[in-house]
């Protein structure tokens, strides 16, 4: 599980050696093929995302059988990642304004979750959790919604200017790539130290990029 952002980047990579690939080659998959692919991928993930937000928050009664693990977020969803982010949001609603703006201390949800819930966690699952095991509901109650925003801005610039200007440059692309890879797993995990440095060097280096490009646009 703490290794999934590093295979996520590989993947991530190996799609952009491939594009290298095919845009060296004579073959090019049509427009029309590349419309039918981005569809079909849109509509797999509506078909898992919208029906675990209705039974999640609209209809909490229907007796779901097998699927209520994967479709209805309680505190047995995901090998209890549902507790721990049920219990995230809570903590954040409860934790004051000024905690809630600028949160209580990088590194601090384990302190804050033990304190309130150490022995409901010991009795229900046998064991204590220190994180939230979701990357943006820990950065929540630990910066605070300001940092959590800041964060975040930062993930989307880099990934939308840089769709801007990948046609230019197929590193950035993949840089872009990884970056939305990263954010894609870390809703269900924390930042690890083997993977989050690897994060913020493609941010950068895709800052760079993006800013080489933007300086030549202006003197043209």
């Amino acid at each position: 599980e703490r290794l999934v952002g590093s295979e996520m980047c590989i993947r991530s990579s190996t799609v952009g050696v491939y594009l290298l690939v095919l845009k060296e080659g004579d073959n090019e998959f049509p427009k029309q093929v590349r419309i039918i692919a981005a569809c079909f991928v849109a509509v797999c993930f509506l078909a898992v995302l919208l029906p675990f937000v209705y039974f999640s928050f609209i209809d909490k009664e229907t007796d779901l059988g097998k699927l209520g693990k994967y479709l209805r977020l309680n505190d047995q969803w995901g090998t209890h990642r549902g507790y721990a982010w049920i219990r995230s949001i809570i903590l954040f609603k409860d934790n004051g304004i000024k905690n809630m703006l600028i949160g209580s201390g990088p590194d601090t949800f384990g302190q804050i979750i033990k304190e309130k819930y150490r022995q409901d966690m010991i009795k229900r699952h046998g064991s204590v959790f220190d994180s939230a095991h979701h990357e943006y509901l820990n950065y929540l109650v630990t910066i605070g919604i300001t940092g959590l925003v800041a964060y975040v801005t930062a993930m989307i610039s880099v990934v939308v200017r840089g769709f801007k200007h990948c046609k230019k440059s197929l590193p950035l692309l993949i840089i872009v790539f990884v970056i939305i890879c990263y954010n894609a797993q870390s809703m269900f995990n924390i930042a690890q130290p083997i993977t989050t440095p690897f994060l913020f060097v493609f941010l950068g280096l895709g800052e760079a990029l993006i800013r080489k490009f933007e300086l030549e646009e202006k003197q043209q």
